[in-house]
């Protein structure tokens, strides 16, 4: 027995499940930032905002994805992947089930409760849109529980997000995916003679004299069999469904519209081939080599990052002492408080600090220190020549394991001599 799989199924249960992803993605730290500490969260593991270069890597793996996609499969983002795919059917569904099948008397309060339910949807979405720039824990505390200074702006931006969303969703729907939608015409911009298309070839045009099944299934309002490659057409498939049920409500084999790479005499053209070819050869190399130099650069990860800076040249204390002042930041983007100690490393200076070389730093935190360096210039040593002098700042753990180390350099403006 011959068992067809429905390409309408298969398109909800991916809407679906991209959907989800997106909802829960700053929710169970797989993508989110923090615009309060200039931090990023990339599946798990926390970015300073120096390392953001890690995020550039993935967006830009996600850009070539993007290319590639749209080069080979078309519009197949919006018709697979899209939230505002699937909330435009929710809610177009509803929509006509008021039309056709209540009362009217029951449809005034059929449209309010809708209503209602689009605005705590819409609110909702707004809220886990903030959480992609403030933790989730401080957007649902402080609009909810503990008000702050942030409550304002989060109520605010969420309201917008919630007026556009039912704006859409009230008016719009699949017309903003139609005119509007800039993403989706970029899409078709990366179209070529042989991207993947809804191709009409009749095996039977009886069956299509006075059958419209195709152009009804259609959420973007086309009719795929009047050409074939048409710029909101999101390669669906529903209407590659409608027409074999057709087929098969009158018990015949076969269908007439079909998931094709380019119209059949594309397919036999060289000429049309090749540029279709490169584009996407060289869409994929740099797909493949964005996300190998991204995977080097996530695996040489450290949960300790610091920054160093040489905040005055020096000062010379009671004639005998040289120091210098250094701001010193260090970020723990584990999920445990460390214990860390501070080395130095120079061959030819014995530096010392002036405060306590130990500090601890809690989870997902960043710390300021101001450490002072200095050297004694002491009865019969040397003369100092000007610097500047090489000056390592190892930052190490409890086990005296090197977590993080950064060059800096340590001055002496002038020269020094000890001789009284």
């Amino acid at each position: 027995m011959k068992y067809n799989i429905s390409i309408k199924l298969i398109s909800k249960i991916l809407l679906v499940f991209s959907t989800i992803f997106i909802i829960v993605a700053p929710l169970l730290n797989i993508l989110r930032m923090n615009v309060l500490k200039g931090t990023i969260v990339l599946f798990g593991r926390y970015y300073f905002i120096n390392e953001f270069y890690v995020l550039w890597l993935f967006l830009l793996f996600i850009l070539f994805a993007f290319i590639f996609v749209s080069i080979v499969f078309g519009r197949v983002y919006c018709g697979f992947i899209c939230p505002q795919t699937i909330l435009s059917q929710i809610f177009e569904g509803l929509f006509d089930f008021i039309k056709k099948r209540t009362s009217a008397l029951s449809k005034p309060v059929i449209y309010a409760a809708v209503l209602i339910f689009m605005a705590i949807l819409s609110l909702f979405i707004g809220f886990n849109l903030i959480a992609y720039f403030i933790p989730p824990s401080l957007v649902i505390k402080h609009a909810f529980f503990e008000p702050d200074y942030l409550t304002p702006y989060l109520w605010v931006i969420a309201g917008f997000v919630t007026l556009l969303i039912i704006f859409d969703m009230a008016l719009l729907r699949h017309k903003y995916c139609i005119y509007a939608c800039p993403y989706g015409f970029i899409q078709f911009l990366f179209n070529d003679s042989r991207t993947l298309r809804i191709l009409y070839r009749p095996a039977d045009n009886n069956l299509c004299k006075d059958c419209t099944d195709c152009a009804d299934s259609c959420f973007m309002k086309i009719d795929p069999r009047k050409k074939a490659l048409q710029v909101q057409c999101v390669n669906c498939g529903y209407c590659i469904d409608a027409c074999r049920e057709r087929f098969d409500s009158k018990r015949e084999t076969g269908k007439n519209l079909f998931y094709s790479f380019g119209l059949d005499e594309d397919k036999k053209n060289k000429s049309k081939n090749r540029p279709f070819f490169y584009k996407a050869s060289i869409a994929l190399f740099l797909l493949i080599g964005s996300f190998i130099i991204f995977l080097a650069k996530f695996s040489n990860y450290h949960y300790l990052n610091q920054s160093i800076f040489n905040m005055n040249q020096a000062f010379i204390v009671n004639n005998k002492m040289i120091a210098n002042k250094y701001k010193l930041i260090v970020e723990n983007a584990s999920d445990k408080s460390k214990k860390l100690k501070i080395k130095l490393v120079n061959s030819e200076l014995n530096l010392h600090f002036f405060s306590s070389d130990h500090f601890e730093i809690k989870p997902h935190n960043s710390l300021t220190l101001y450490p002072v360096l200095y050297i004694v210039n002491k009865k019969n040593s040397k003369n100092f020549k000007k610097g500047p002098y090489p000056v390592v700042f190892q930052i190490v753990n409890s086990k005296n394991a090197v977590v993080s180390a950064k060059n800096t350099i340590f001055f002496i403006t002038k020269k020094f001599n000890n001789k009284k």
